[in-house]
């Protein structure tokens, strides 16, 4: 898989990828379910990242892996209220 930059960093694209992708390969998902995971986990990561205050201690990789973490609360589940609670 070949790695995307997420807000503009390679770093935030790395974690935001990665580990949603070795989740989905350990599920044996197809491409499009993979696809859907990923741009659940790049979104979610913006969404959280543009909350923030240009200024923060809040490191731009934790936003990213928050967003790791919906994508494969979703492939686990296939079910979007796992990640709204």
């Amino acid at each position: 898989v070949v790695a995307m930059s997420n807000f503009g960093s390679g770093n935030q694209g790395i974690t935001a990828t990665i580990p949603v992708v070795v989740v989905a390969e350990h599920l044996g998902v197809d491409e499009e379910t993979l696809a859907r995971a990923l741009s659940l986990s790049h979104l979610t990561a913006i969404s959280i990242h543009s909350r923030y205050t240009r200024l923060s201690a809040l490191c731009a990789a934790s936003t990213a892996a928050m967003g790791a973490a919906a994508g494969m609360a979703w492939l686990f589940t296939r079910d979007i209220n796992t990640i709204n609670t």
